[in-house]
């Protein structure tokens, strides 16, 4: 039997209260454009909020997040309903919030906290397990992984040279797989050849093979038409409708446009190589499976828009 090499799950738990907020705040710092972040180093407090910012989120909007971090070996449903509905309390005017947690989140905590989402009429409520950390820093941040845990998993040029090869491979396997129904010695022009293959987007978190959506709406578990194969990564169909795009990328129904200005509009997403962690291509039970990890507002893409067919 084939023996093969593992890495023990990540301890965050094992970190100084201080030492993980300062984790999740450097995570944080090189995620998402900020006006202004701040780390307030209220730790082992849970009155208090431990990182506050003010995220630009285009160039005219700002969105300010509550950030609360709970450094412990376990989290139960009704102690993070108890902090959201505390930091709400003490914070009525922000409606973004944000959890980091050390350890794993059930599937009940993530409903409760969705049904009070709603009742609260919170815009943004995020929660960041230790699943979620550790593939990012493994992912996207191997320098915070040395620098924290002590693991380092190749220089930055090896790791350079391991995504090139990583990509060369994804697009190769893609392309033998989505054209292998076309005779070779036909052309094929354009992305339309891909038209008639559809593959499955599967969150690395879903592991109770029970489709749910996540805070931003997005299911573990949906079908795609692949577009376009690129060198970066794979452009996808997420849907098809008929209205109109602004200047904004902002898209309007049929019913709100007039029928002149009526067009058949496809909502497109790039799904970038390194958002893949593993694929089947040949599963025999259902399409091609891509499992992926999810960052936020855009799920596991990195670029969404509407385009004009």
């Amino acid at each position: 039997m084939k023996i093969t090499k593992t890495t023990n799950p990540i301890h965050f738990e094992d970190l100084e209260p201080m030492r993980f907020e300062d984790l999740a705040f450097n995570l944080l710092y090189r995620q998402k454009k900020w006006h202004s972040i701040n780390h307030l180093g209220r730790s082992g407090s849970d009155g208090g909020i431990d990182i506050e910012g003010t995220e630009i989120d285009s160039q005219t909007e700002l969105k300010k997040w509550i950030v609360q971090c709970k450094r412990y070996k376990s989290f139960s449903p009704k102690e993070a309903e108890s902090v959201i509905e505390s930091l709400k309390t003490k914070y009525p005017s922000n409606n973004n919030f944000l959890l980091i947690i050390s350890c794993p989140f059930s599937k009940t905590g993530h409903d409760i906290l969705k049904e009070l989402k709603a009742n609260l009429k919170i815009e943004e409520l995020q929660v960041w397990t230790n699943s979620n950390l550790e593939a990012e820093l493994y992912h996207n941040h191997p320098d915070l992984l040395n620098v924290y845990f002590g693991i380092s998993i190749g220089t930055s040029f090896d790791l350079r040279l391991e995504l090139i090869e990583k990509r060369k491979k994804f697009k190769n396997d893609l392309n033998k797989e989505l054209l292998k129904e076309f005779d070779s010695f036909k052309p094929i022009i354009g992305p339309h050849r891909f038209h008639h293959r559809k593959f499955i987007v599967r969150s690395v978190m879903d592991d109770d093979h029970e489709t749910y959506q996540d805070n931003f709406g997005w299911y573990s578990y949906f079908g795609v038409q692949p577009y376009y194969i690129g060198d970066f990564g794979i452009t996808v169909n997420l849907e098809l409708d008929y209205g109109y795009i602004n200047e904004k990328q902002e898209f309007f129904r049929s019913e709100n446009v007039e029928e002149k200005d009526r067009k058949t509009i496809i909502r497109r997403a790039h799904l970038p190589y390194e958002n893949i962690l593993a694929y089947d291509l040949n599963n025999s039970k259902c399409r091609p499976m891509f499992y992926c990890i999810y960052k936020g507002e855009k799920g596991p893409f990195d670029k969404i828009e509407w385009e004009v067919e």
